[in-house]
């Protein structure tokens, strides 16, 4: 659902992936950089403390999609 890390880290992970061909459509899906860190969009998004690691936030799945096999 989220990824959470610090805001300049944010700049060189979008550098890398626009080095690496993603459209513009699918940065400003994916990041909430360069919008400013209090912007409510992106999934990867700014969270204080998180020069040094990240956080990733899972969306749980419903009971009726899951595969019970």
């Amino acid at each position: 659902e989220y990824v959470f890390v610090g805001y300049k880290l944010q700049r060189v992970l979008y550098d890398y992936a626009q080095s690496k061909g993603l459209s513009k459509a699918r940065l400003t899906e994916l990041f909430q950089y360069p919008r400013g860190s209090r912007s409510q969009t992106g999934v990867i998004r700014h969270e204080p403390g998180h020069r040094t690691h990240f956080h990733v936030r899972f969306k749980k799945e419903p009971e009726e999609n899951r595969d019970n096999s």
